[in-house]
């Protein structure tokens, strides 16, 4: 149950990024090492040694929030390449990210859909 779950939230959070089409003249690059958090609480950390771990805001049907956790490549300058495996599968998703002093910004590479953080840390 809980990797169903698991992989359920993984899923929206891939699904929320790739729904629209976006541009290409986006500004990006930066080093996205570290940790943020986003202005509902959601906080991704990156660390050096190319894992990743995001902890979801607690939903209505999800008190405690879920987290996920994985690893995550540098396609080039522009792009994160993030991968999440479970019990159920391995999920891949591409991003375009921005970091502007303590501001980083991810989009799905392919969408509209933007969010933004505020670093909190290493």
């Amino acid at each position: 149950m809980k990797s169903k779950i698991f992989t359920l939230c993984f899923s929206l959070w891939v699904v929320v990024f790739m729904l629209v089409g976006c541009s290409r003249h986006w500004a990006t690059g930066g080093d996205p090492v570290g940790t943020w958090q986003a202005g509902d609480g959601e906080t991704v950390h990156f660390g050096k040694d190319g894992s990743y771990l995001l902890k979801l805001a607690a939903a209505a049907n999800q008190p405690g929030g879920a987290e996920l956790t994985g690893n995550y490549t540098r396609t080039d300058a522009t792009q994160l390449t993030v991968q999440t495996g479970s019990a159920v599968g391995t999920n891949q998703a591409v991003y375009v990210f921005s970091v502007t002093g303590d501001q980083l910004t991810l989009r799905g590479a392919g969408t509209e859909i933007v969010r933004v953080y505020k670093r909190l840390g290493d």
